[in-house]
């Protein structure tokens, strides 16, 4: 594989709402991206993979803060911002004042299984793709054939079954002109539905029909957005192997313990 071109800017979303999920609650830490995972911090995982990706440059963490993570992470300083309870608002913070053109790598702190190859392998196909604005699925079977019952959601589609991962590469002018959408979209994100519904009748009538296929979405998100929008399907389901739910994270502490070429 070929290192990606782009040295690209990093937003790692480790802050989360005003009210504290279940799982941090039962672990007695303030948030999620700290939840103890192989005797480190969640967040320590993804910082660790990001940090070995040779496409990655500067890296600014939302929602911890700076004395922490200097405890917690290895490598270069990092750029810490507070939390503003939002994911939309959270990357509005964590560009401003990054060029409006450039893309950002955008990565939520709880897929801890994270690789270096998952990340850059990701970028390279967004890059191939053309794409202003591109977001990792992984198959089921791709999915289950690694995390079997890892009780992710899919989406139907006439290509397949999807997840979507748990990062994406963007403009930074897109969540400043799109605010409001971006907002809906997030709230809407684990309801198919409901992102349907926010897409138009178009996509509706597909789903329901079980006519919907990628390309018919990627058509109606460049739409609404004005700019090529691109699903980058990987093979690396650890994009999509998220920390949710209690079984999620049993998995994942389990699969951290094993030997990384068992992985």
């Amino acid at each position: 594989m070929t290192t990606p071109t782009r040295w690209l800017h990093t937003v790692v979303l480790a802050g989360g709402p005003a009210e504290p999920d279940p799982l941090s609650v039962e672990a007695g830490v303030a948030t999620k991206a700290l939840l103890p995972i192989a005797g480190r911090p969640m967040v320590a995982h993804v910082l660790q993979a990001l940090q070995r990706c040779d496409a990655i440059g500067p890296i600014t963490v939302v929602g911890l803060e700076a004395s922490l993570l200097e405890v917690i992470c290895e490598g270069p300083p990092l750029r810490c911002l507070p939390n503003h309870h939002g994911i939309v608002d959270n990357i509005l913070a964590a560009t401003e004042g990054l060029d409006d053109a450039t893309p950002v790598l955008v990565v939520s702190a709880d897929i801890p299984l994270l690789t270096p190859e998952a990340v850059s392998s990701f970028i390279q196909s967004a890059e191939l793709s053309g794409g202003e604005l591109c977001y990792a699925v992984v198959e089921r079977a791709v999915m289950e054939a690694r995390f079997p019952g890892s009780g992710r959601s899919f989406r139907h589609t006439r290509e397949g079954d999807f997840a979507g991962g748990d990062l994406f590469l963007a403009t930074p002018r897109l969540f400043r002109t799109h605010a409001g959408l971006a907002r809906g979209l997030s709230d809407q994100r684990k309801s198919a539905w409901g992102l349907a519904r926010l897409l138009g009748l178009g996509v509706l009538w597909r789903l329901a029909t079980r006519r919907l296929t990628i390309r018919s979405l990627e058509a109606r998100a460049s739409t609404l957005l004005g700019c090529d929008c691109k699903a980058i399907i990987s093979e690396h389901p650890e994009l999509a192997m998220d920390v949710d739910k209690p079984h999620q994270l049993t998995m994942i502490r389990h699969a951290l313990t094993l030997p990384a070429d068992t992985r």
